[in-house]
């Protein structure tokens, strides 16, 4: 709004509530009084203050080598300590106190982003170019149940119970969580009547298998069933002394590998993948709690005409989400596949998508991502006549110019974490930029979508993180943060006042006041300001005087003095008196002739505004709000 010029000709400007955040849009008519055109490192807290941001520090000493930190992520498993998984050049690492230890190395992938999730105890990590990889605790192996390279020996063990004909058998390994596909031989043997068999060289597994199972034909038959389990991985020889009518369920052949993939999801007791190279608009699932056997058949393909590609999966709102990078889909329901089939695949909306399923967030029952060319978006519930679906709502309007801003071509590298009831979205700033440079925050302690008002965006620089994941440990949540410079660093966010070492940095900016109407070109006399803060302080108010798109700037510095920490202060000064006496050099102490001005007036101005900025305090700072006030005249009419 334009600023009020009282019959005195004096004015009023008050700035005690900047909850309204960063608005970047272009009209000055448009951005709320308690709204910022710039900011950089302040936050706001509950009173609307401003206040710095925490700062980082290293998370440990030790180094993912000397690369990127492309993924990070945590793994929990059961009795036993967290640990942080990076990523980083062809390698992974674990980190546990102050100690890395590489935990797989040689992929192909160099530097590429992996998306880490949990299943069980299990930890499994893709990145579209390796085959998926599993961790669990002690070890990583390509995904899959190996099955057994070769068949048991088969020979006449003599006088028994068997009817006689032509048996086969074959051997699977069983895991902890699956079973493999049998060995591709298979032992056979013909015996006489009311005689056994001996099976001997009995194939062993790895370390991760835990017992074996054999399946035998019926005399004469071809369909396997299962015989027996062995519950070691020791055992090499046993005697066959079943009956055809003792055997079991039918043998299994399809628990087969899946193709290689880079999105990674559990739902439904299922893990589900997709970003197959060769597919990427197919979704695969496992089966159920084997989450490393996938069927041949077991796949959708979503919108494989549609000219995208699937970019991320999650869930929400007891649904699975699959992003496309320009559209939206959800399926519902509980089973896939089977005669109780009854999950269903529908399109939740054609036109927005996720560019990075690394920006996906959950805020409560909503999803926060970021769409390409359509800002940060919100997936939420929508309830219909006699149906529930979700759609997106946009979330970013208010910092349009600055999302314009970034680097489109490298937005498929952004990410995002909720942490501290804010989403941190780490983007790159400036066309040519190609690494997250800054951070998009937006606040969720008073956030109602449906009240443009309560949408409240802030800045935050220095922030050159290439990945982020939260971290709960005996200090509670944490977020960690990947560092984008080849030094294979990860920082704790939020548990510094600087950034690591470096004193952080913070400005805020008004809108543009006018002074009456633009069409009379007023000249400001005078300039006071009264501010409250805590803590001790310094910092610099910088007045932005526009005339007509001439901009005139003056600094003016202030300084806590004496004032004890951890007290609120109050300050107030004139910035500039033009009434009687003059401050430049050569017209000090003569007397105006209000009759010819001029030479003592400032500029001409239509428009002001203020910049807060080279603040230097503790972290505890906070800028409860201030006033200006000052006095205005018609420009002069002399040259």
């Amino acid at each position: 709004m334009a600023l009020v010029v009282n019959k005195d000709n004096s004015f009023l400007l008050s700035f005690m509530d900047f909850s309204g955040g960063l608005n970047t849009r272009d009209l000055d008519t448009i951005i709320a009084d308690n709204e910022l055109s710039d900011v950089a490192n302040f936050t706001f807290d509950k009173r609307g203050a401003l206040k710095i941001r925490p700062g980082f520090a290293k998370y440990s000493s030790a180094q993912a080598g000397t690369d990127i930190v492309k993924s990070v992520g945590a793994y929990y498993k059961v009795s036993a300590t967290a640990e942080v998984i990076a990523t980083a050049g062809t390698s992974i690492y674990k980190f546990a106190s102050s100690a890395s230890t590489v935990i797989k190395t040689g992929l192909t992938g160099d530097s590429l982003i992996f998306d880490l999730h949990q299943y069980f105890n299990h930890y499994f990590m893709g990145n579209g170019i390796d085959d998926i990889q599993v961790y669990d605790g002690s070890s990583v192996w390509d995904i899959g149940y190996t099955k057994p390279s070769t068949a048991p020996s088969a020979a006449d063990a003599g006088s028994g119970s068997m009817a006689s004909g032509t048996y086969k058998y074959k051997v699977t390994f069983y895991y902890a969580d699956g079973e493999s596909n049998p060995c591709d031989s298979y032992a056979s043997v013909t015996i006489a009547a009311s005689h056994n068999v001996s099976l001997t060289s009995i194939p062993t597994g790895g370390a991760r298998v835990v017992s074996r199972k054999i399946y035998r034909t019926v005399a004469d038959g071809a369909t396997y069933k299962l015989l027996t389990t062995i519950t070691d991985n020791v055992t090499t020889s046993m005697t066959d002394s079943s009956v055809d009518s003792a055997l079991g369920a039918d043998m299994d052949s399809d628990n087969d590998e899946p193709p290689i993939c880079k999105y990674i999801l559990n739902h439904k007791g299922r893990l589900w993948l997709a970003g197959d190279p060769n597919h990427p608009s197919r979704l695969y699932y496992s089966k159920t709690l084997h989450p490393e056997a996938f069927p041949p058949s077991y796949y959708w393909d979503v919108g494989e005409d549609d000219g995208t590609i699937i970019t991320g999966l999650a869930f929400n709102l007891g649904m699975m989400v699959i992003f496309k990078n320009y559209s939206t889909w959800l399926i519902s329901g509980d089973t896939p596949v089977g005669n109780s089939a009854d999950m269903v695949l529908t399109k939740a909306n054609p036109r927005v998508g996720c560019v990075s399923f690394k920006t996906m967030a959950h805020a409560g029952n909503d999803l926060l991502f970021l769409s390409p060319n359509l800002g940060v978006q919100r997936l939420h519930r929508v309830i219909l006549a006699a149906t529930e679906t979700m759609d997106v709502d946009a979330l970013s309007d208010k910092i349009d110019t600055t999302v314009d801003g970034l680097n489109e071509s490298y937005l498929q590298y952004a990410c995002a974490e909720i942490y501290d009831h804010k989403y941190h979205l780490f983007v790159p700033e400036g066309d040519t930029v190609t690494q997250n440079n800054i951070a998009l925050v937006l606040d969720l302690r008073e956030f109602t979508p449906s009240e443009e008002r309560t949408v409240c965006w802030t800045r935050y620089t220095n922030m050159n993180f290439a990945s982020c994941c939260l971290l709960y440990d005996t200090s509670g949540d944490r977020l960690l943060c990947g560092n984008n410079s080849a030094n294979g660093y990860i920082y704790d966010y939020g548990t510094a006042t600087n950034d690591d070492g470096i004193q952080i940095e913070a400005y805020g900016v008004t809108k543009n006041h006018g002074i009456n109407s633009f069409m009379n070109a007023k000249t400001l006399r005078s300039f006071a300001v009264f501010g409250r803060a805590s803590e001790d302080w310094n910092f610099t108010i910088r007045i932005f005087c526009n005339q007509r798109g001439t901009t005139s700037q003056s600094t003016y510095i202030f300084t806590a003095g004496t004032f004890v920490q951890g007290e609120d202060v109050e300050w107030d000064t004139f910035l500039f008196d033009k009434f009687m006496w003059d401050s430049n050099p050569g017209y000090t102490n003569v007397v105006v002739d209000f009759m010819k001005p001029h030479l003592l007036t400032q500029s001409r101005v239509n428009l002001v505004k203020f910049k807060i900025e080279d603040v230097s305090a503790n972290q505890e700072f906070a800028l409860y709000g201030l006033q200006l006030k000052g006095n205005i005249g018609n420009a002069y009419i002399y040259e």
